[in-house]
Formats: C-alpha cells, sequence, structure tokens
C-alpha cells in the first residue's frame, strides 16, 4: 500500500538517508519523515514558491546538505546535523547537485555559483571543511557555465550535463590538471538532470522530462587512445604532448623547429592540412596519427 506524500508538492526530489530517514525536496521547502512515509513534518518552509531544493548528500559524519536553485533572485546550500530537524544556511549561493572527491571536499554544481558575494558565472563551488563555507572554483577555462547534473569519476574528473537551455551538452572538468572539454553535444534535451557513471566508466544521461534514456557514451570514459606524431624531416623540430589519453581529453600539441628551420602545418596521414598553428588540440577518441610539418629558411 501506499500513503499519500504532503498535499501540493510539486515534483517533489526524494532522497533517503543511510538511517532511513526520507527528504522530499520541492518548490515549498523540504518536509521529512522518519516513519517510511506514514507522517510528515515540513522542516524547510518557503512559501515564496521561487527555489527549488532538488539536491540532498549525506556526509560520512551523518551531516546532510540540501541546495536549491532560484526561479528568481538567489538559492542556498543548507547544512542539517541532526537528522533534517534543523538546518542552518551555509554561504553557498545555490546547488543543482553535490559530489565528493578523493580527498573528501565537497563539490556544489550551480547555474550560477558564488560564495559570499554576487553572483558570479562559475559553476561549481567547493567546501573544504564538510559543507560549512564555500569558494568558488575559478582556476579553469569554463565551457559552459552551467550545470544540471554532475558525477564525479576516480581520478577527481568531473563530468557536467548543462540542461539548461544555454547550451544542451555534457563537459569534462579535470580537478587536477584544470583542463575543461566537452564530452558530448546533445542536439536538444529538455530537462537533462540525471547523469550516471557505471563502474566500468560508461556514462548515462537521463531526460527527466521525457522519462527516457536517451544517451549512454560510445566508449568507456576509462578506455585509454595513443597520439603519434611524424616529424617531416629528421633534426628540423620536436614536437611535446605525444602520449596515452583516455576518452574524449584533450591532447595539446606543441610544435618548436630547430635553428633555421620553421614550423609549417599539423596534417593526418593523408596530407590533409589540420591546422598551420604550432599549437594543435586533438580531442581523443581513438588512435591518431599526425605530421608535424618543417622545413628551412
Amino acid at each position: 500500500s501506499y500513503t499519500d506524500i504532503p498535499n501540493n508538492i510539486h515534483n517533489p526530489r526524494i532522497f533517503v538517508t543511510n538511517a532511513g530517514t526520507i527528504f522530499l525536496g520541492s518548490w515549498q521547502g523540504i518536509h521529512k519523515s522518519s516513519d517510511g512515509g506514514a507522517s510528515w513534518s515540513h522542516v524547510v518552509v518557503d512559501d515564496s514558491y521561487v527555489k527549488y531544493f532538488g539536491s540532498f548528500i549525506e556526509l560520512e559524519d551523518g551531516a546532510i546538505l540540501a541546495g536549491s536553485t532560484p526561479y528568481i533572485g538567489d538559492g542556498e546550500i543548507l547544512r542539517s546535523t541532526d537528522d533534517g530537524d534543523t538546518w542552518i544556511k551555509t554561504n553557498g549561493l545555490e546547488s543543482q547537485d553535490f559530489v565528493i572527491d578523493s580527498e573528501g571536499n565537497i563539490i556544489s554544481g550551480a547555474l550560477k555559483a558564488s560564495a559570499g558575494g554576487a553572483p558570479m558565472w562559475y559553476p561549481f563551488a567547493i567546501s573544504y571543511d564538510k559543507g560549512i563555507t564555500w569558494q568558488t572554483i575559478m582556476d579553469y577555462d569554463f565551457l559552459y557555465p552551467r550545470v544540471t547534473s554532475m558525477v564525479i569519476d576516480d581520478n577527481n574528473v568531473i563530468y557536467s550535463a548543462d540542461g539548461s537551455g544555454l547550451s544542451w551538452g555534457i563537459y569534462g572538468y579535470d580537478m587536477m590538471s584544470k583542463e575543461a572539454w566537452e564530452v558530448y553535444r546533445l542536439i536538444a534535451a529538455d530537462d537533462n538532470k540525471n547523469l550516471f557513471l557505471s563502474s566500468d566508466g560508461y556514462l548515462y544521461a537521463f531526460d527527466s522530462l521525457n522519462k527516457e534514456l536517451f544517451l549512454r557514451s560510445r566508449e568507456s570514459l576509462y578506455s585509454a587512445y595513443n597520439v603519434k606524431v611524424i616529424i617531416s624531416s629528421e633534426g628540423s623540430g620536436c614536437v611535446n604532448g605525444e602520449g596515452e589519453y583516455t576518452y574524449g581529453r584533450p591532447a595539446t600539441l606543441t610544435a618548436e623547429a630547430t635553428e633555421g628551420h620553421e614550423f609549417l602545418s599539423w596534417t593526418d596521414m593523408d596530407g590533409n592540412i589540420l591546422s598551420t598553428e604550432e599549437t594543435y588540440i586533438v580531442y581523443m577518441t581513438e588512435n591518431i596519427q599526425l605530421i608535424a610539418n618543417f622545413s628551412e629558411y
């Protein structure tokens, strides 16, 4: 049998703690049930209907974080240490999703992210103290700074989905190297808010509006590919950036001519010119062999 959830809750987000406490996040705030849904208490009341509480995460010490995204104004990140009975507002501005990196730091993804100031268009904020304080991550060349869902792998690479309508796509951000790259460009995704990374490295995306699985990555994101470069004439120059890269990652190749030589172009094995710039970036989805062309002057 089923028990009705509290009245007038629109599009609730369900979250269950390890102890079995159930939380419903919605435009009305947060409801809580400690008896399997038989009864509910309205622990966070928001009668303004302008913030959607749609992200939750439970930490190892039992603390719970809840994030909201605003329709207008600012969202917020709340923190509870008493199983959701009371909540304290942190300095995090908003959150669409949370992940935890290998060091135990919490990362919040948002449509706009700022900590303790005016909204800034940075998609990630990080907390080093279990969600008490937050600071915006700014040292990336962000591609599209809007996050509707994200996952993190064992190498601290975040994969984030942008289903906001600004740019539909899935993007990778390496927390160690600070690299950013496009994993997949979606033609359309009405409400792309759910990513899942399987243990063998395949990425799945779910369209929560149309309620259908619409994407599975063609390759495991852990698949490795090699880029190899042939120098057109011996002693004319050298190349940095060759080696092994995992699927979708950018390989940045840099050509440097020796004295008396100049760099001309990057070409594929059929002789097609790919670039005439000394630095060339290729996104690794297969093994690649290129030619770096130099000439005497």
